[in-house]
């Protein structure tokens, strides 16, 4: 007779049952017991069995609870094993990295330098391109409005600036806008009086222009609608949040103070909240009704006609409606705005104008700028930095493994799954990369801010924090993944190890794919450094033929003067007079050894006229003539050379007699081979006077580092003609900018300003792509060649340790100590010039994307790939020198013995 509890006890050993087989057991279980009791009490056994199943219920019900129930706790169970062994995982990391604390140590820097690039190059990428303006209500359904109109020669030009009729035509005719708004950022409005007046940052802005941002003032209110009106606003302000700090030390009773900016006194009514610019990247430090600053601007002609394109237009559609709608509607009021127009335009160009309603940003509009082109780059050039970083750690792991095999092997034969195994190493990772990421912000801390102000100086950082959510949660995605890359190689080569071989071989040796596989992760390394450094190298020569470029003067010893008479502008007789005055003044100030008056500016202010030959047909065909007029001493102020002939005078100035000196290329082209003094022109029209050639001056680059603007016209001032003030200084120019500001600034009438700067201020928008290319580049490429030589350096001394057995039988066979050494170098060198030729084919596959930005150097220019590959090449020797001296010390005796 079969016993019950020892039937099922078998069948459970035997067997091992399902979890629905269990509960049916269970369910059977309980239905016989209650069975048997109900017989014992003296039911028949049909009808006993019948009322145990009603006393026991629905047994679907009970099955689904008890499976339910079932599943709840092998839920607990798993989970509880899991945190056990992540626990577990995570202390025998740490224990390892206690143990080899070098190695944990080199492997955090390498991934820190690696993710605080990255980190730093993000929080400007996103500030500029990404992130909306602070404050901006409904960031997705705002944009900037831009018009498309047909130019002559059949194609089409992009401008986001309008006139003020334009924008109150759109904003009229328009039916999907919820709201819009017109503004002016100047960020050289004239604030304050007398020596404390400074250029600062002002906002002209319409009474709607607060409604499209989600703020309340801090102090005060906002201007209105009534306060916003043609042709005259009303003279209040609101002050930007940190000028009120810096100003007025953040006094709430700031409100009905007085506050000069440009040629008017504004009374201040609020303070605009902390962090708010409007769509400004810079810092705004006032608010203004926009008809208050456009009437002391240009008086009542800036909303009578649509040709004074001045402003910007900020627009939010309505809810529900496509951006294609939008678009169709603001080009139909752009077509009626157009045909209403005085003076007309063209009938046949009316249907052929366009709007549209783009991104708010700059950088993710139709006509991003400079600075959105050059992060980019820089984001790819830092993505490449991690990349090679990855690399390393990732054959840093490997080579741990290896050292690591006996120990892995011994784990596997006692029993250790290999999935547990893979979820340990790529625990070691992961961890490591968090390390790593928390490394890479200390690096973003310190070096980030000094990477915003050589690439964005411009931009005020003061209301974007280093460290914010969106930073770290960057830097936390970055290092997870970091942490991914780099472990699953070694992971997976740990989890396919023999368990017999690696037992029996311990860490001596590796294999031959595990080996291929670390040369393959130096050879990358080695490649994209190349990119990089070639990169440098390019941008290297580039930025140093811009500086050696002979511009035609030397603005190095150069400083500008700029005069603002804020709106109180005397007649033009007087202006003349003052400038006179004040260039006088200047040249009795310490420091200045020549000074002179001049309407252009190089790289900022240019005039384009016509020219006419006698006897000629026209010029046209030969390029722009550049116009400039200037003072009696331009020429040996600017240090521009006369070629030929002589240069202007104070009897030209005032003589009857009309002459002009003109640019070497300028005679070169109208006159080839001929002489140039003496020879008639005619500017501006073929009825004017003859002008007579007096000079011939050498090139100049104005408007640009091309050659298309060297042919240059200079006139001299007549009597009536006032002007910038170009002065030289015998020294430093910085330290004579001040004093000559303060000497000039007491003698300017009213509210007046003189605003003093060096004039390579006026080159370095032109000089900063290439600044910045050979800056980040090589400070990137630098980087790139200390991780790839620490990384082919560890691999190379972990290769030398593991091969100790080896060193010792080749040094028992008679092999030299110089011979050992070469070996081990030769093998860096050899993987390092592998590398070099791969990343050389793709440096010069990718050269023609750096074409365009580079200055008087070919992308393949032979001479920095020949000085790239050296370097590198050296850095391999020496990242090899200590490894291979090891080598070459190798003692057989205890090597073999060690075997």
């Amino acid at each position: 007779m079969a016993i019950p509890g020892l039937t099922r006890l078998f069948r459970l050993v035997v067997r091992p049952p399902t979890v629905e087989q269990e509960i049916d057991a269970e369910i059977e279980f309980h239905l016989d017991e209650e069975t048997r009791a109900l017989a014992a009490r003296g039911l028949a056994p049909d009808a006993a069995r019948l009322e145990a199943l009603r006393r026991f219920g629905d047994q679907r019900v009970t099955r689904a609870k008890l499976a339910r129930l079932d599943r709840e706790r092998r839920m607990k169970a798993r989970r509880a094993n899991t945190l056990a062994d992540f626990t577990q995982d995570l202390g025998y990391a740490l224990r390892g990295f206690r143990r080899a604390p070098g190695f944990a140590a080199l492997v955090i820097a390498t991934l820190g330098l690696g993710i605080g690039a990255n980190a730093t190059m993000f929080g400007i990428v996103d500030r500029i391109m990404v992130r909306p303006p602070a404050f901006l209500k409904d960031p997705a359904l705002t944009g900037r409005v831009y018009l498309r109109r047909p130019t002559e020669d059949g194609g089409e030009r992009l401008d986001n600036n309008i006139s003020y009729q334009r924008y109150l035509d759109l904003r009229a005719d328009s039916r999907t806008l919820a709201a819009s708004a017109a503004y002016f950022d100047d960020d050289q409005a004239v604030v304050g009086l007398g020596d404390g007046a400074r250029q600062r940052g002002v906002t002209l802005a319409s009474a709607e222009y607060w409604s499209l941002f989600d703020i309340s003032p801090v102090v005060g209110r906002f201007f209105t609608e009534s306060e916003d009106r043609t042709p005259n606003g009303a003279s209040v302000t609101v002050l930007g949040y940190g000028f009120w700090q810096s100003a007025f030390g953040g006094d709430r009773a700031v409100l009905g103070k007085q506050l000069y900016i440009g040629s008017r006194q504004y009374i201040i009514i609020g303070v605009a909240p902390k962090g708010f610019s409007g769509t400004s990247l810079r810092a705004i430090d006032a608010f203004i009704p926009i008809t208050s600053g456009a009437f002391d601007g240009f008086g009542d002609r800036y909303f009578t006609g649509h040709n004074l394109s001045w402003l910007e237009m900020l627009a939010r559609r309505r809810p529900g409606v496509s951006q294609e709608a939008v678009d169709a509607d603001l080009t139909l009021a752009f077509q009626r705005s157009r045909a209403s127009q005085t003076p007309a335009v063209r009938p046949e160009n009316v249907p052929k104008s366009r709007a549209e309603l783009a991104p708010v940003l700059y950088a993710r509009g139709p006509r991003p700028g400079e600075d959105a082109r050059v992060a980019i780059w820089l984001t790819g050039v830092a993505a490449i930095v991690l990349l090679i970083a990855c690399a390393n750690v990732a054959n840093l792991l490997l080579a741990r493994a290896l050292a690591r095999r006996r120990e892995i092997a011994v784990r596997l034969a006692l029993g250790a799954g290999r999935r547990r195994l893979l979820r340990q190493l790529l625990t070691e990772s992961t961890l490591l990369a968090l390390a790593g990421g928390a490394a890479g912000l200390f690096a973003a801390h310190f070096g980030g801010g000094v990477l915003r102000t050589s690439l964005l100086s411009n931009v005020d950082w003061s209301a974007t924090p280093l460290f914010d959510g969106r930073m770290l949660l960057f830097t936390a995605a970055a290092a997870l993944l970091t942490g991914l890359l780099t472990g699953l190689a070694p992971a997976w080569h740990a989890g396919r190890s023999d368990l017999a071989g690696s037992l029996k071989a311990g860490g001596r040796e590796g294999s031959r794919p595990r080996a291929r596989l670390r040369t393959s992760l130096l050879v990358v390394q080695a490649a994209l450094s190349v990119l990089l450094l070639v990169g440098a190298g390019l941008f290297v020569r580039s930025l140093r033929n811009v500086r050696a470029l002979d511009l035609g003067y030397e603005p190095s010893r150069m400083l500008v003067a700029l005069t603002d008479y804020r709106g109180q502008r005397p007649p033009p007789e007087q202006r003349a007079e003052f400038s006179r005055r004040l260039l006088e003044r200047a040249r009795g100030i310490p420091g200045v050894e020549r000074a002179t008056l001049t309407f252009g500016i190089p790289f900022w202010r240019s005039n384009t006229t016509d020219v006419f030959v006698p006897g000629r047909d026209s010029l046209n065909g030969l390029g722009s003539f550049y116009q400039n007029v200037v003072g009696e001493d331009y020429f040996e102020a600017t240090g521009t050379q006369i070629l030929k002939g002589r240069g202007l005078t104070v009897q030209d100035r005032a003589g009857p007699a009309r002459v002009a000196v003109v640019s070497e290329m300028f005679a070169r082209k109208v006159w080839p081979g001929g002489d140039p003094i003496g020879q008639c022109i005619k500017i501006n029209a073929d009825t004017m006077p003859c002008t007579t050639v007096v000079g011939m001056a050498k090139d100049v680059r104005w408007g640009s580092l091309g050659d298309e603007d060297k042919m240059q016209i200079y006139t001299p001032m007549n009597r009536s003609d006032g002007g910038t003030m170009f002065v030289r200084t015998a020294g430093d120019p910085r330290q004579v900018a001040e004093p000559l500001r303060r000497g000039l600034q007491e003698m300017m009438p009213g509210m007046g300003f003189i605003n003093v700067r060096r004039l390579e201020t006026t080159l370095d928008p032109v000089i900063k792509p290439w600044r910045l290319g050979a800056t980040m580049f090589t400070l990137f490429g630098g980087l790139a060649l200390v991780v790839a030589a620490v990384g082919l350096y560890g691999v190379i001394a972990y290769g030398v340790a593991q091969r100790t057995h080896e060193m010792g039988v080749r040094a028992a066979l008679g092999a030299s100590r110089h011979g050992l050494m070469r070996l081990v170098v030769t093998e860096g060198v050899k993987v390092t010039l592998v590398g070099i030729v791969l990343g050389g084919i793709a440096a010069l596959a990718g050269g023609r994307l750096l074409a365009s930005m580079l200055f008087g150097v070919s992308a393949h220019d032979p001479l920095v790939f020949v000085v790239v590959a050296t370097v590198l090449l050296a850095v391999a020797g020496l990242a090899s020198l200590i490894p291979a001296w090891r080598a070459g010390r190798a003692d057989p005796i205890t090597a073999l013995r060690a075997d």
